[in-house]
């Protein structure tokens, strides 16, 4: 998880956008991503998307579980990816 951390540094948001990422660690090494967006993106099969049109301010929530065998730069790289994505 320190690796992960140190990486998310790296990442941004869209510069028309802006997002908000949360990670927490399960007690069995398994890392949840939620990534709260503005712009509705595709997204890998990996990603849950939730829709909110109540929420004004990140509408679009993605969220991922990846097992403790998952490696922070795989993490790291579906993260970006998602970020990377053009609007729908």
């Amino acid at each position: 998880m320190t690796d992960l951390k140190a990486s998310l540094g790296s990442l941004t948001c869209p510069a028309d956008e802006n997002c908000h990422l949360h990670i927490e660690e399960s007690p069995r090494g398994q890392v949840m991503v939620f990534l709260e967006r503005q712009k509705s993106v595709v997204a890998d099969s990996c990603w849950l998307v939730d829709h909110d049109p109540k929420n004004k301010d990140w509408p679009y929530i993605y969220a991922a579980l990846f097992d403790d065998a998952t490696s922070a730069n795989e993490i790291i790289k579906a993260i970006r990816k998602i970020l990377e994505m053009p609007e729908l």
